[in-house]
Order: C-alpha cells, then structure tokens, then sequence
C-alpha cells in the first residue's frame, strides 16, 4: 500500500454505539440514497443538483469534513492532516457526523448522502448504528483521465487543499482500492446502480433522474403488486376499485397481469378476478430491473 493511503487512525473513534431505538425509528421511514465515486467525478454539484429536484436532505460528507478540518480545535488540525495526506476519516467520527446531520432534518421524505460510504467497515457500520440499509447506492464511474484532468483544473482555481499531483493520486489509489468490497457488498443486496459520466453540464444529471425515476416506478410496481396479492382475499367493492386504480403507470407497462389489467379498463369493463390471477413470476425483481 503506497505511503499515505489508506485509513487514518489517530485520536477519532473507529467505531460507534448504535442509536437509541428512538433515534433509528426516526431515520426508518425517509428514503436513503448513497452516491459515490471518486475523487473529482462530480459527486458534489450532481448531489446537490438531485437533492433540490426531488426535494430531499443533502448530506455531503467531504462538505462535512472540510468544515470540522478549518475549526481552529486538536480535531480541526487531525481531520485536516488526514485529508492532506489523501486518506480516510476513522470510520466512527464519520458515522458521528453522518448520523449527526440526518438526525437534525425536521419532517423530510428523503436523504442523499454524498460520498459516502469510502470503505466496506463505514458501510456495515452503518447498517449497525441506524439498523437499516440504503435504499440504493449509485455509483458515478468517471475514467482516471477525466478525474485527474477535473481535479488539476481545480487546484488551478485553489478551491480545494487536496487538490494538488500527491495528494490526488494518493486519493485515487485509496479510492480504487477499498470501493470494491463496498460495490460487492450493495451488490450483493441488489442496491448498486452503475451511471457512467462522460459528459460535463446537465447530462449526467439527466441520466441520475431518470434512474432514479425507474427505481421510484419499481417500487411502486412493487406494492401494486402486493396489493394484487391480497385480491382474492378481498371482496370489498372500494377495495376492488383501489385497486383497478393501481394497475396503470409502470406496472401496466412492465407485467403481463398490469398488461392486462390496463387492457380490461380501457374497454370499461370491470378488473375481477377472472381476469386477474398473480402469479408470483410476475413480481420477482428480474422483471422490475428492466427499467433501470
């Protein structure tokens, strides 16, 4: 491992306690989003950009860090040496600081958490300290040419401490070289979504709504599909008539029972169970990732 890779220790905490249950409950229901990716690719501006569009909380952790970093405290000066040798926050003080900011939003539907997480022990921690997982992790794959090149440009316009030829090629080697077991991991859970960037501007941002749109149409398809579950278990008219409702959208366009259903109402004929018998095939994920 090259000299200043890696995970720094010192005097902030690897790990953390996981939160009261009262705590957990409240970060239970909001949608959680991860971006990550490497340094210089755009997490930030694409972070902010989805955040405001779908109205929901951002939580930018290398925001985050550079914050604490300029505090004229001991903690300030550790966080600032980590970052100018190009490595890694301790695990525990980056929970602390995640968890910190989630938990002061008010009433939100939503989070994206930008830059996070770096390496496989922040993603289980997570997991043990808030007791749940994301609901999807999108990755921004951006070539090492195209990093590089943002990030010297960046230097030139001394935005950021860390962007200069050292520290960024320590940055890259750290990135490539602990993401792996993150990506493996959220593969594993059938979270991770790949978004290549080859384009400055707006078009990556196109690209991440419309992702995020078919995972949202997925999820949806999901409950629809749920609720067709439980219809012969219903002999409720309103019940029957919800739904009717619900076989449109998506889940008319991505199943041979919404297919049918569609078909059935378009004529103003009644959806009954003659018409629809689910079948669990149906509804299995394969049929849903179609449209991501």
């Amino acid at each position: 491992m090259p000299t200043g890779m890696g995970i720094c220790q010192g005097s902030l905490p690897k790990s953390i306690k996981p939160l009261k249950r009262e705590l957990q409950e409240k970060l239970q229901s909001p949608i959680i989003i991860f971006m990550v990716g490497g340094p210089g690719c755009g997490k930030q501006i694409q972070g902010h950009r989805l955040a405001s569009k779908y109205d929901f909380y951002h939580v930018g952790i290398g925001e985050l860090l550079r914050a604490e970093a300029s505090r004229p405290t001991r903690k300030g000066k550790t966080i600032r040496d980590i970052i100018l040798k190009g490595a890694l926050v301790p695990s525990g003080y980056i929970l602390e600081l995640l968890t910190d900011n989630m938990l002061k939003a008010e009433n939100v539907k939503g989070f994206f958490v930008e830059g996070f997480p770096r390496e496989i022990h922040q993603a289980k921690l997570f997991e043990e300290v808030v007791g749940r997982a994301p609901n999807i992790v999108i990755v921004l794959d951006c070539s090492t040419e195209t990093m590089v090149q943002r990030l010297l440009i960046r230097s030139q316009m001394g935005e950021r401490v860390d962007d200069h030829d050292k520290i960024i090629q320590n940055r890259l080697d750290t990135y490539y070289t602990l993401c792996e077991p993150v990506f493996t991991h959220y593969l594993q859970k059938s979270l991770l979504r790949h978004v290549g960037l080859r384009e400055l501007g707006w078009a990556p941002f196109l690209v991440l709504s419309h992702r995020i749109q078919a995972w949202k149409s997925w999820q949806l398809c999901k409950r629809a599909a749920y609720l067709l579950l439980m219809w012969t278990s219903s002999q409720c008219s309103p019940f029957r008539k919800t739904l009717s409702c619900l076989l449109t959208g998506p889940f008319e366009r991505l199943c041979p029972i919404g297919s049918e259903a569609g078909s059935i109402k378009s004529k103003g004929q009644e959806v009954g169970n003659s018409h629809i018998r689910p079948q669990s095939s149906y509804f299995r994920e394969e049929v849903f990732q179609k449209c991501l």
